[in-house]
Order: C-alpha cells, then sequence, then structure tokens
C-alpha cells in the first residue's frame, strides 16, 4: 500500500524532488523513495511490535529517513514528530501528507508531524509530551543532545562516517572520492591519522558507531582497528558508499 501511494504521488513528488534539489544542490531522485517504500514495506516482522511512544526525530532532513521512520511508526503504532531546518522541505513535507492519510485510510491512531524552521525552544516544547529522542548522525552533536535534553535517546549514526589512514599519500584518490560524496550528500566524514591506539579512544568514545573505514597497508594494524573499534560496518581499503544505506530496527522503537 506504501508504495502504491508513492507511485500515485509521482509526479508531485517529482515536482517536489527537483526544487529541493535546486534549492540545496541535493541528488535524491524518486526513486530512492520507491526502493524505502518497497525495501520497508516487504521485511518480514516476525513478531507484532506495538509501542504507542512519541518519538522526535532529530536529523538532517534526509526524506529517505523522514519516509522509512514514518514508515515504522505506522506498523508500530508509534508517534514521529519530524525536526527539520528547511532541508528537502517541499518533499518531505509532501511525504508527511502521504503518510497522514495512509494512516486514517488504515484506521492506525498513530500520526507523523514536520516542524521546519526548527530552534532549540521547539525541540524543548516536544520533548513536554514526548517519550524518546531518536538522534542521527553526527556523533558529537549527539553527545551536545544528550547534554540539553532530558530524554532517553536512541542513536543512529548514519550519515556519520570514520576514516583512519595512516598513509595519506597512497590512498589519497580514494579519500578524495569519500570526500567528496559525502559533500554532495550531506555527509559528516571525521578523518583521523596518527597514532592507532590513541586514535581508536576518540573514535569509540561511548557510543556504537555506524561506519568505519581503514586505509592501510600494515595487517598489524588493520586487525587493531577491526577488533577494537566500536562500529556496526568496518570496510577495509575501500569505499563505504557502494551501498551505504540508513538502517534502522524497528525493535528499538519497543526498547525500554
Amino acid at each position: 500500500m506504501i508504495y502504491d501511494n508513492l507511485i500515485k504521488n509521482k509526479e508531485i513528488l517529482e515536482n517536489a524532488i527537483e526544487l529541493d534539489n535546486s534549492k540545496w544542490g541535493g541528488s535524491l531522485k524518486f526513486e530512492d523513495l520507491l526502493k524505502v517504500g518497497r525495501d520497508v514495506s516487504e521485511r518480514d516482522y516476525k513478531k507484532e511490535v506495538s509501542s504507542s511512544n512519541t518519538y522526535i526525530v532529530l536529523y538532517n532532513g534526509d526524506p529517505k529517513i523522514t519516509l522509512e521512520l514514518a514508515i515504522l511508526g505506522i506498523k508500530s503504532s508509534s508517534n514521529m514528530i519530524f525536526m527539520i531546518y528547511d532541508d528537502d522541505f517541499a518533499t518531505n513535507n509532501l511525504l508527511i501528507k502521504i503518510m497522514q492519510q495512509l494512516a486514517e485510510e488504515t484506521g492506525d491512531k498513530s500520526f507523523v508531524k514536520l516542524y521546519n524552521n526548527v530552534r532549540n525552544e521547539d525541540i524543548r516544547k516536544s520533548t513536554e509530551f514526548a517519550d524518546k529522542i531518536i538522534y542521527i548522525g553526527d556523533i558529537f552533536e549527539y553527545h551536545n543532545v544528550k547534554r540539553q535534553y532530558n530524554l532517553p535517546i536512541i542513536y543512529n549514526g548514519y550519515g556519520d562516517v570514520t576514516v583512519y589512514t595512516d598513509e595519506r599519500e597512497t590512498f589519497n584518490d580514494e579519500l578524495i572520492k569519500i570526500n567528496n560524496y559525502a559533500f554532495e550528500n550531506d555527509i559528516v566524514v571525521n578523518f583521523h591519522e596518527g597514532d592507532l591506539e590513541k586514535e581508536l579512544e576518540y573514535i569509540n568514545i561511548d557510543v556504537t558507531l555506524d561506519t568505519c573505514v581503514i586505509f592501510s597497508n600494515d595487517e598489524n594494524k588493520i586487525n587493531l582497528f577491526k577488533e577494537k573499534v566500536n562500529s556496526k560496518k568496518i570496510f577495509v581499503n575501500e569505499s563505504p558508499f557502494t551501498d551505504y544505506r540508513f538502517d534502522f530496527d524497528i525493535s528499538e522503537l519497543t526498547t525500554e
């Protein structure tokens, strides 16, 4: 049903995407949203998931994230409040309207809302009736959010990639490609060099990272990196962006 609703609104979604891309220099395509709608809809949830919680979503405004979490919100009877600052507003606004209509058609009592031009004051007001925050992105900004708002936080590191190298000149072409891709797709890349054991202390901090990469020809360093780095995905001497996508486990919406 979600996939069909996207197809039904293809023309106006394409117009919204074109407007946002021209304004923000983005590269989003209608097919990207279709893939999210298809992939999330086809996942096999082995048990009934019901939350009834209200989540504030703090992220960079990526419409693919908006769509996936809105779908998961409906599937888990959770309420989603998306907080953005202008980024891809036309596309996000339209997606929220489509998901609101879908919730009404299916008789789902959960809701999805979008707040634009968000300020800290707006977030604080929303925390008064929210149960948790979902923070997506930069690990350093995550720590700022944790200090500012007195709510449990679900952290997802999508859009924040860590790269370590001990041979910048050798891997310079690959590093430039990663940097360019990140810039074009609003992804934060934290580059690390120098003593690996010391750098690992900064890399890991105290939460699980999403994606880490090492460029090195030293097998001992590669093995140490793979053993010590606290990351869901680890790449060795290759770009992490071949199949880079947002991945969120619906069970996190019911974790107490």
